[in-house]
């Protein structure tokens, strides 16, 4: 991947992040009627735990493949 090319898929999905915690903490802040620095707080830690997991399976994955 050229760095053109990397630098444009960072950009993307920074943007993708963005978008989504703004409607995270937009919509869940108003409904659990909590600040949106707690919502945003909850947003960051369970999109870390689900992408620790994620990468976990993942590299189990591939090693039970033998991809490593």
């Amino acid at each position: 991947m050229t760095g053109k090319a990397l630098r444009s898929l960072s950009l993307f999905l920074l943007l993708v992040f963005m978008a989504l915690l703004a409607t995270f903490m937009l919509v869940h802040a108003r409904h659990l009627d909590v600040s949106r620095g707690k919502a945003l707080g909850a947003f960051v830690q369970v999109t870390m735990a689900s992408n620790g997991c994620y990468l976990v399976l993942a590299l189990a994955l591939a090693k039970l493949s033998g991809i490593i």
